[in-house]
């Protein structure tokens, strides 16, 4: 349960890094024609109606770390991003993710950054983004699913427990009870035989004795 626990978010992490990176994909071939040719007003103008369109943040960086569009800002005012940990994973590996609070928006983002090449050259990096709020939401909304699946199913084990116990010691007290008025005379009396092998034969032995005793 604890590593199950533990290893839900990373779990959870990579599906959302991967369906940042189709929503690249899917975006990076309206972005090129304008990119080639450096028409980076209609590159802005772009990203900000697929942005819209997508519900994603989208964020188009140099590999100088000049941000050239983004889809919720003005890219005139934004802050060098070549310092940025998904960006720089992006240029040197070939992809780059992070879970970190943005200085521009002001709150946690889920980040996948995907390098835009061209010939073996890098025109760009296309950056794609969700808040980080509805992750630990819906991250929250799993594990109170977890813990009330383990409450449900320890809830019934100890129903079960209890049941089986129950129907085990049952035929044993009752053994017992008839035991103690055997030993005060009472050998007419017979235990009742339960429909377990183990209580059965001890029954059976416990009626042979007192039938024998009362002869």
């Amino acid at each position: 349960m604890t590593l199950l626990l533990r290893l839900l978010p990373e779990f959870y992490y990579d599906q959302v890094a991967d369906d940042l990176q189709a929503r690249a994909h899917l975006v990076e071939h309206q972005i090129l024609p304008n990119l080639k040719v450096n028409n980076f007003q209609n590159l802005d103008d772009t990203v900000k109606k697929l942005g819209a369109s997508s519900s994603t943040r989208i964020t188009i960086i140099l590999p100088d770390g000049r941000v050239i569009a983004d889809s919720d800002e003005n890219p005139a005012i934004m802050d060098n991003h070549g310092d940025r940990l998904e960006i720089r994973k992006a240029l040197e590996k070939g992809i780059g993710r992070s879970l970190r609070f943005s200085n521009t928006l002001k709150r946690s983002m889920m980040y996948l950054a995907l390098p835009m090449q061209e010939q073996g050259r890098t025109l760009a990096v296309i950056r794609t983004s969700i808040p980080a709020t509805g992750i630990y939401e819906n991250l929250r909304t799993i594990y109170n699913k977890i813990i009330l699946s383990v409450v449900i199913v320890a809830i019934c084990a100890a129903g079960i427990s209890l049941f089986i116990s129950r129907r085990i010691s049952r035929p044993i007290e009752q053994m017992k009870e008839t035991a103690q008025r055997f030993a005060s005379g009472q050998f007419e009396l017979r235990v009742p035989i339960p429909k377990q092998i183990e209580p059965a034969d001890l029954a059976q032995a416990l009626n042979e004795m007192a039938r024998q005793l009362q002869d």
